[in-house]
């Protein structure tokens, strides 16, 4: 299923596997049920001691052409490196010891190496960390390069918890710019939690950093400072944190029509975190069951707006989940409704009938409301969506036949 094109569902094992990933085996033998799943087409890894599990997962993710993003960030904190900081012996180790990682990671078929940035040092020092972040960049870039592979960092939050120097999405994008000009494999993983706890507006930033965003994380937080969950937890989705289905679906659509993902696969992926008194499978299902229902959203509100955002009569198209309407206005300019009297939103839903097609009429204007089932698949939707686009059609020409829509 992929629901928005080059969107890629990703498996993020670090965080819903966490407690059992470094089993022996576990990986490889997780692997095999996702593949005959058939719902994920990326896997985030972080590290894999044993050479057999190595062969294994490279060789099941290159079988099923399953993208591989190996995640650093535990080998960030087990050698407490810091690849902005200002202290340039302690930069150069940290570069050192990523870069000596990298092939560990080749070797279960990574073509992405990510990681996180080090501590805010600072208003005074800020200027020098950014320059350290990007020589650490550039040098690993480059030496990713030379193994084939691409690289990623990944703004975290300055303000509430994590406290990093790379943060706040308008800094990361001016930094990264100066790296991508060198070393194009360089890009943004972008992290919609680190971006709220940034005081920031999601959409807003997602705009700002389009050019450079590889991947998606979809992660939850609770953004009030005086709750006791205030930060970044690694929540599983929804309340009390911000990141709905409906939040989410939102902001999918929003990367779509930016164009995200329109050059290159842009792979998304839910940050839910287990912990060992959770079921083995238990946020894996929560994370799965989440991505699945918001790209179905993002999808029937894209295909909606594409279908009827430019039409002469289509005043709005709105929805929330798997809840849309379309409304009808005799003036787009000036949202000027039509005559009660012409009944425009009854006939567009009685065109749509006698295709068979059932879109209610709502009581409250000329508005064309839709309810399909959760289950509804990509070509359902594409089906609907089609038969209300051709009874739109049919009552457009009627319409204009009868001057009743203005020019």
């Amino acid at each position: 299923m992929s629901m928005l094109p080059n969107f890629v569902p990703s498996c993020l094992f670090p965080e819903i596997y966490g407690p059992w990933a470094t089993r022996p085996g576990f990986v490889a033998q997780q692997l095999e049920t996702i593949v005959a799943e058939g719902f994920y087409r990326s896997v985030e890894i972080s590290q894999i001691h044993d050479a057999t599990d190595r062969s294994d997962v490279r060789s099941i993710c290159a079988d099923h052409g399953f993208y591989v993003t190996a995640w650093l960030t535990p080998v960030v904190d087990e050698h407490k490196l810091d690849l902005t900081s200002v202290d340039e012996t302690l930069r150069q180790r940290s570069v050192q010891v990523i870069i000596q990682h990298m092939p560990q990671a080749i070797e279960f078929g990574a073509k992405t190496i990510a990681f996180v940035g080090g501590t805010d040092p600072g208003p005074a020092l800020r200027d020098k960390g950014y320059d350290s972040c990007y020589k650490s960049m550039s040098e690993i870039s480059a030496a990713a390069a030379d193994l084939g592979a691409t690289v990623m960092l990944e703004p975290l939050d300055r303000f509430a918890h994590k406290k990093r120097l790379v943060g706040p999405t308008s800094e990361a994008v001016a930094v990264f710019a100066r790296v991508r000009a060198e070393h194009p494999n360089f890009g943004f993983a972008f992290d919609t939690a680190h971006s709220a706890l940034n005081d920031e507006d999601i959409g807003a930033s997602l705009a700002l950093a389009k050019d450079q965003i590889a991947h998606l994380h979809l992660s939850n937080a609770v953004l009030n400072p005086s709750d006791p969950l205030y930060g970044d937890h690694h929540m599983s989705p929804g309340a009390p944190g911000f990141l709905t289905v409906e939040r989410t679906a939102s902001l999918l659509a929003a990367a779509a029509k930016l164009g995200i993902g329109k050059d290159r696969p842009l792979r998304v992926a839910v940050e839910a975190r287990a912990k060992p008194v959770h079921a083995e499978q238990e946020v894996a299902a929560i994370a799965k069951v989440f991505l699945t229902e918001a790209l179905e959203e993002a999808y029937l509100m894209k295909r909606l707006k594409d279908a009827f955002e430019q039409n002469p009569i289509v005043g709005e198209v709105r929805g929330v989940g798997m809840l849309a309407a379309v409304e009808f206005v005799a003036d787009r300019g000036s949202k000027a409704a039509f005559d009660p009297a012409l009944k425009v939103g009854a006939r567009i839903s009685q065109a749509a009938r006698n295709r068979n097609l059932i879109a209610r009429a709502m009581p409250h204007g000329d508005i064309l409301g839709f309810a399909p089932p959760l289950v509804m698949t990509e070509a359902e939707i594409d089906e609907m969506v089609s038969i209300a686009k051709s009874a739109v059609d049919e009552v457009l020409k009627e319409l204009d036949s009868q001057g009743a829509v203005k020019s």
